[in-house]
């Protein structure tokens, strides 16, 4: 089976240690019974990794082990090839074992310019028929350089994918990233995917994420849900641009980006939803929210949609404002401090978002770092 071979510079043993220097609780969690997947620079760290999780192959191994017709409900590995515009001898696939569905998975993803000498492999994960999958994802930066990443998910007929995306805040005090998701579905599945980006306290923040993320919703009764909230302060930067496209029937797409900018932090919201002919039944959602918190705070929201046939419900919308200023002197008649009011506010405000987290401990983790944010 094909492996991300590394250079012959970089043994297995320097690679560990690298990332336990950069994150010491990945050894842990790697003693622990949890299910861990370590990637260092978009190269899987085997040492790290618990194997049991997943299984690599390429292209062309896979199409042979599914007797060369992966079609279900309408996923076709040649089709995917070819919207991705990469070569069968390049790619390789993880497939995430069935075995643990029941389980977590939690994916380390630590980018550094101390080692290796680029971040340009593209990792992809297959989800086999029928399988549900969650995965905690975790970025963790120690460069000073640029960084980036290209993933692709195949979410196969009637599987499930509830993904959850982690930036550790120090990400905001300087780094700068460039993150590519695909998300490719066939018949009957479900992406729920959750994207956390929140910044520290800290005026000096100045990190830019450009995080793109493309959905092909190519098979019946697709179900698909973006759900993303960031929080920053400084002069951090999140650009959020998305593309879904349905085209097949009775297909959801749901997308709920809420921002909080303080200070001269930028956000940036550029979604474009395309119904392609035929895909009659869509039902389509795209909803951006934002609360400015300072008057040099910025964001730029620009929903758009693409219609080719008849019988669809669409609709998007976006607002950009500051905290209601009569609920702020209510609750604060009420005897609560300034912070207060708006903290009571601004956790209103998230919910959206935060309500539907069904992992405890993520929800938990998210709840904590809203709060130290929140100040209160």
């Amino acid at each position: 089976m094909a492996m991300t071979e590394l250079s012959n510079n970089y043994t297995g043993s320097s690679l560990e240690s690298a990332c336990v220097k950069m994150a010491p609780y990945i050894l842990n969690t790697h003693k622990s019974s949890k299910q861990v997947v370590v990637f260092f620079n978009n190269h899987l760290v085997k040492s790290l990794t618990d194997l049991s999780c997943l299984k690599s192959y390429s292209i062309i191994e896979l199409e042979q082990i599914t007797n060369g017709k992966k079609i279900h409900g309408g996923l076709k590995l040649d089709t995917i090839n070819e919207l991705a515009n990469m070569t069968k001898d390049s790619r390789v696939v993880f497939v995430l074992n069935e075995s643990v569905k029941q389980e977590p998975i939690t994916i380390y993803r630590l980018f550094s310019d101390k080692m290796l000498p680029d971040h340009s492999n593209e990792v992809g994960f297959y989800i086999p028929t029928k399988t549900s999958i969650t995965i905690r994802e975790r970025l963790i930066f120690d460069t000073e350089s640029t960084s980036c990443s290209n993933n692709f998910w195949i979410i196969d007929k009637g599987s499930s994918l509830t993904k959850y995306r982690l930036l550790e805040s120090s990400f905001f005090k300087e780094t700068s990233h460039d993150s590519k998701e695909s998300f490719y579905q066939g018949e009957n599945s479900l992406c729920n995917s959750f994207s956390f980006f929140l910044g520290n306290n800290d005026k000096s923040s100045r990190g830019v994420l450009n995080n793109k993320i493309f959905s092909e919703l190519i098979g019946k009764s697709c179900n698909s849900n973006h759900r993303s909230i960031s929080f920053l302060r400084g002069s951090a930067c999140v650009k959020n641009k998305i593309k879904t496209i349905h085209h097949n029937i009775d297909c959801n797409s749901h997308e709920i980006y809420k921002g909080v900018f303080d200070h001269d932090s930028q956000g940036e919201f550029d979604s474009l939803v395309v119904v392609e002919r035929g895909a009659i039944n869509a039902n389509t959602v795209q909803k951006n929210n934002n609360v400015l918190l300072s008057s040099q705070a910025k964001i730029d929201s620009n929903p758009q949609l693409e219609i080719f046939t008849d019988d669809v419900k669409c609709s998007h919308g976006s607002t950009t404002g500051q905290l209601d200023a009569d609920a702020i002197f209510y609750l604060r008649s009420r005897g609560l401090s300034l912070n207060q009011a708006m903290g009571v506010l601004l956790k209103g405000f998230l919910t959206e978002v935060v309500e539907f987290l069904e992992d405890e401990e993520v929800c938990k983790e998210i709840e904590n770092s809203l709060k130290n944010l929140i100040k209160v």
